[in-house]
């Protein structure tokens, strides 16, 4: 898979990574050069197709990891895809953390028929509690005195 440019904003783009480049070389670390430096990472999230990256913050992550690798390169389209596909090739062989979270309902479990939600690209499972006793074990819980 390639990633993908809309069609005719190849110059668009090459001028936002170029004033992106320079906002970053200038040593600006005030709010004014980071704002100025995030704007262009999203504009160019919009401008630009990443396959197998449905989140938008992570296409932005990836755009601004390319953005700091092109500094090492000369300043053309295909460097700058080059360091995009990098950096996507980092972020899909990073390895995923699965997190469970237990919340006590008051519906029966029984009655649900669906018992998988996405929700902002999470995966959201409805289990019954013995489902829970069975498959974790009572050392890898951590009880929050948030929910008590």
């Amino acid at each position: 898979m390639q990633i993908r440019i809309k069609k005719d904003k190849e110059d668009k783009v090459l001028k936002f990574v170029t004033t992106a480049i320079s906002l970053l070389e200038s040593g600006g670390n005030t709010h004014k050069f980071e704002y100025k430096f995030e704007q262009y990472v999203y504009a160019l999230s919009n401008l630009i197709k990443i396959p197998g990256i449905k989140n938008f913050n992570d296409a932005q992550l990836i755009i601004r990891n390319a953005i700091q690798k092109l500094k090492n390169y000369s300043l053309t389209l295909d460097n700058f895809k080059t360091c995009l596909n990098e950096a996507r090739r980092e972020a899909l062989d990073k390895p995923t953390e699965k997190y469970y979270f237990v919340f006590p309902l008051k519906i029966k479990y029984n009655s649900l028929k669906k018992r998988k939600i996405t929700l902002l690209d999470t995966e959201i499972k409805v289990c019954s509690y013995k489902y829970i006793q069975k498959n974790f074990s009572y050392e890898e819980r951590i009880y929050s005195p948030f929910l008590t």
